[in-house]
C-alpha cells in the first residue's frame, strides 16, 4: 500500500508518529491493518515505511520507543534472532544457561 504525502491519511500518520501520539497512531492502524506496512511516497517518488519515519533523523521524537514497538507489533516484523536470545552456552559445561 502506498500513500502520497499530500493525502490526509499520510499526514495524520506522520503527525502522530512525530508527536508521539501513540493512541492516535493505534486508532489509525486499528482502522486498516494494512496501514502498518504502508509506504508514504513523497512528490519525488521516494517512499518510506512508518518505521522509517519513526527513526528518521534527527530522531528523539516523543514516545518513539512505544511508537516503534506498536509499528513492529502491527506489521508483524519478526524479532531479530539476537533479540530473542535469552540463554547462552556455558563453555565449561556445554549446558545452555540463562543470560545474566
Amino acid at each position: 500500500m502506498e500513500i502520497r504525502t499530500t493525502e490526509p491519511l499520510a499526514q495524520a500518520l506522520t503527525s502522530a508518529i512525530l508527536a508521539g501520539d501513540v493512541d492516535t497512531l493505534r486508532h489509525l492502524l486499528d482502522g486498516d491493518p494494512l496501514l502498518s506496512k504502508a509506504r508514504i511516497v513523497d512528490p519525488k517518488g521516494t517512499s518510506r515505511t512508518l518505521l522509517h519515519i519513526a527513526v528518521d533523523w534527527p530522531g528523539h521524537f516523543p514516545k518513539v520507543v512505544q511508537t516503534i514497538g506498536l509499528l513492529i507489533e502491527r506489521a508483524q516484523i519478526p524479532r531479530p534472532r539476537w533479540l530473542a536470545v535469552t540463554r547462552r552456552r556455558d563453555h565449561s559445561t556445554g549446558q545452555r544457561v540463562p543470560m545474566t
